[in-house]
């Protein structure tokens, strides 16, 4: 007869021989959550199984209650010794942190259409007169003209946005070192006397 072998959950308890987590069902319920998908609803509260997606690419399925009291009890993945709950809880944080970093991305991509479109934006324009646009007479063709706001528009950006990525060329560097200054209202006075 085989002895099973003893494995100690983080509260001090020895887990039942009798359970059936092992790593590669660990490995497949992180899967799931770095998937995107959540382990224990209502819709599988229902069924009374969780359905997952293998390593494989096939369904596995573990019984609902099951894998809730696995959770709850902090069981111990015997392979490794590490409490299941911690480890789910590592595959949630990561998929959070790849989430983010997508939006992030997303966000920066629409930042650079916006800038992009606002650096490459024409500031000459034609020129309108009292009878409509003015053409010049020998050819023909509309006379353009530097659209001042337009201008100081796309300057205000393409400054904005030099300042942020080329801070070593055309970033504004202050230094200041922060000193408290103690004044009294004779000291304001006398200083405004002394400029009248």
């Amino acid at each position: 007869m085989t002895k099973l072998m003893t494995v100690t959950k983080e509260n001090g308890v020895t887990q039942r021989s009798d359970i059936t987590l092992t790593k590669e069902t660990a490995v497949t319920l992180s899967q799931n959550i770095l998937l995107g998908r959540s382990l224990l609803t209502r819709e599988a509260e229902k069924k009374g199984v969780v359905e997952l997606i293998g390593n494989d690419g096939g369904l596995v399925t573990v019984p609902y209650h099951t894998l809730r009291m696995w959770i709850v009890r902090k069981n111990v993945i015997p392979e490794t010794g590490n409490v299941l709950r911690d480890i789910l809880d590592e595959a949630r944080e990561e998929y959070r942190n790849i989430k983010k970093r997508e939006m992030d991305e997303k966000r920066e991509e629409v930042i650079d259409k916006k800038f992009n479109r606002v650096i490459s934006m024409r500031t000459k324009e034609p020129a309108v007169g009292m009878f409509g646009v003015v053409k010049d007479p020998i050819t023909k063709k509309p006379v353009y003209i530097e659209n001042v706001k337009l201008l100081a528009e796309q300057m205000k950006n393409v400054r904005f946005l030099a300042e942020r990525l080329y801070s070593n060329r055309y970033g504004k560097v202050m230094k200041s070192e922060n000193k408290n200054l103690t004044l009294s209202l004779s000291d304001l006075r006398k200083y405004e006397e002394r400029q009248k």
